[in-house]
């Protein structure tokens, strides 16, 4: 692992010196190639080639300084890529000693582990043995206590057999007994259906009897009309018993009008109630029953009419048939 992943050893490039060395040599060659006309351009070029030249020797001396550095600085990349070999085989070999290492202390560990867990079994096993011997012990109490309870169910199985006969004798007598009950059930079944249908025609009369009932509001609202057609016939009356009860102190006077008001008067048109010209005979043949006729008429229309308002109306029929009879018999 530790050889993969070491980087691989190059040698450093050194830099672009000896290029321009050698330009700087060939610029310095071209330019002794010139010819001069002029002594003096001539001196002055001696003078600049010599100049040249001490730069070009100053030049050279610096670039063999900068070669022997270079070969310096290449022996010191060689020494410490050898020293770093060496120290990536020693840290190979300390990885392997750390791998071998950690590798014994997860066992180490494991075994720890391991040696712990057996302690606790065996602990718990201990535990588990002490509850079972307390248990065996309490088994064979209650093993004991099952025998006993096993001699007493077979006496309490001899006691039962007998219960059993007592019962097998009652069970005959109960089954007796529910026959004769179930025979009075069908009779009163009977009965309860004979109720039923009695029921029903109960429910059928009251039926009629509501159906009457609201016939007989329907009359007892026509009666209290009629009472107060009668009680505005009454006022007729009584003004044209005034008016002739004044005019009969002077003279005789037909009672036509009279006649046709006494009809209305004397409620319905029964087959038992006399007729108008029977009333109109008697009526001409004497005044004096005429006058006494009309207080009757007064007194019988005021208290028929309190009757018809506070009674059912059988009683205003009984009563209206007692005052025609009444009115008649008088007149």
């Amino acid at each position: 692992m530790a050889s993969a992943a070491a980087p691989t050893i190059r040698r450093i490039r050194p830099p672009r010196v000896y290029g321009s060395v050698n330009r700087r040599r060939s610029t310095t060659e071209t330019k002794q190639i010139f010819v001069y006309d002029n002594e003096d351009d001539h001196e002055k070029c001696l003078i600049q080639e010599n100049e040249l030249r001490e730069l070009n020797r100053r030049q050279l001396i610096r670039i063999q300084l900068l070669e022997n550095d270079y070969r310096q600085l290449d022996d010191d990349i060689a020494q410490l890529q050898n020293e770093r070999d060496l120290l990536l085989k020693q840290k190979r070999i300390l990885e392997e000693e750390l791998d071998r290492s950690s590798y014994h202390a997860s066992a180490n560990v494991d075994l720890h582990v391991y040696t712990q867990k057996l302690e606790n079994e065996c602990r718990d096993l201990r535990c588990e043995i002490a509850m079972r011997e307390k248990e065996k012990l309490e088994l064979t109490e209650m093993v004991t206590d099952f025998d006993v309870q096993i001699k007493q169910a077979h006496h309490r199985q001899e006691e039962w057999r007998d219960a059993h006969n007592e019962l097998e004798n009652l069970l005959a007598t109960e089954t007796e007994n529910r026959h004769c009950l179930e025979v009075q059930l069908k009779e009163a079944n009977i009965r309860q259906k004979e109720n039923e249908n009695q029921i029903r025609r109960l429910q059928d009369d009251l039926d009629e009897v509501i159906l009457t009932k609201q016939e007989i509001v329907k009359l007892n609202y026509i009666l209290v009309q009629n009472a107060e057609s009668l009680r505005e016939q009454l006022r007729t009356v009584r003004t044209q018993a005034a008016e002739i009860r004044i005019i009969s102190a002077s003279s005789s006077i037909s009672f036509d009008n009279l006649d046709e008001s006494l009809p209305c008067l004397i409620y319905d048109n029964d087959d038992d109630t006399p007729d108008c010209e029977t009333i109109n005979n008697q009526s001409g043949s004497c005044q004096s029953s005429l006058f006494s006729e009309i207080n009757s008429l007064e007194t019988m229309s005021n208290e028929t009419i309190t009757k018809c308002l506070n009674s059912t109306t059988n009683d205003i029929e009984l009563d209206l048939l007692l005052a025609k009879t009444t009115t008649l018999s008088s007149s």
